[in-house]
């Protein structure tokens, strides 16, 4: 989906035209749609939510918050409660798959890089163990910064620390 009114009242819309191409997935960008505040999920956006994908045939994956940042250990527990939503949000319009990017951070923290990958993997492992409890699986999709200074890792390092978490979900 792509930027959505506030008020979801375009979603619907949104949802047709995707389906009226004959796909039959559809990935949600929830992280725009103010569905989650302080880690936790709004009840009534989140039944405005499901009504509005229930009422189409389609299949869904959820793009997880852009923001959530597993490396930012300063802020891990809110990181971690905003992907739980989430997850709680994929099982809430029966999404098997969550899309989430690995950490990123200032060049300047290289030194601790080891120790920030080894954070983040547990988070991972963590989060690994919540989806599966909603039937979904977590898949970290690579990102690329424009910015030379900041870091995250590139395909062959995030292909490993994949490997090193070797979670089913």
């Amino acid at each position: 989906t792509d930027e959505v009114r506030p008020d979801l009242s375009d979603l619907d819309a949104q949802l047709a035209r995707i389906e009226a191409t004959g796909a039959s997935h559809c990935e949600l960008s929830l992280y725009e749609l103010d569905l989650v505040v302080g880690g936790r999920v709004l009840p009534e956006r989140r039944r405005l939510l499901e009504r509005i994908c229930a009422r189409r045939a389609l299949k869904y994956t959820v793009h997880g918050v852009l923001a959530v940042n597993f490396m930012d250990e300063v802020h891990l527990d809110a990181h971690k409660a905003v992907c739980r939503a989430m997850l709680e949000l994929c099982d809430a319009v029966g999404a098997s798959v969550m899309a989430h990017h690995p950490g990123r951070l200032p060049a300047t923290h290289a030194a601790h890089l080891e120790r920030l990958h080894g954070i983040e993997r547990e988070a991972l492992r963590e989060m690994g163990d919540v989806a599966a409890g909603y039937g979904v699986r977590i898949a970290v999709e690579n990102l690329f910064i424009e910015n030379a200074r900041d870091y995250t890792p590139d395909p062959a390092r995030l292909a490993k620390e994949i490997a090193a978490i070797d979670h089913p979900h």
